[in-house]
């Protein structure tokens, strides 16, 4: 395994597009998006394999809330 590049696993959510004090525009998630590149960039310029995914957050939090909080299991809140 010597001399291999190493792997960076990074999940990007919908929180990683949005600092605190955002409203979550689209200006917002450009800018942030832009910032996140160069970050990016800094790893493949120090030799590093990317694997990105999707974090799933906020929409999968959001789901567990709404899912938690049915009035009982037989219950779906699903549209």
């Amino acid at each position: 395994m010597s001399g291999e590049q190493p792997i960076v696993l990074v999940a990007m959510g919908g929180h990683a597009f949005m600092q605190p004090g955002e409203a979550g525009t689209i200006e917002d998630h450009e800018r942030n998006a832009e910032r996140i590149a160069g970050l990016l960039m800094t790893l493949v310029e120090r030799d590093y394999q990317l694997l990105i995914t999707h974090g799933n957050g906020p929409q999968v939090g959001h789901l567990l809330i709404q899912q938690e909080s049915r009035p009982s299991p037989s219950t779906c809140s699903w549209p």
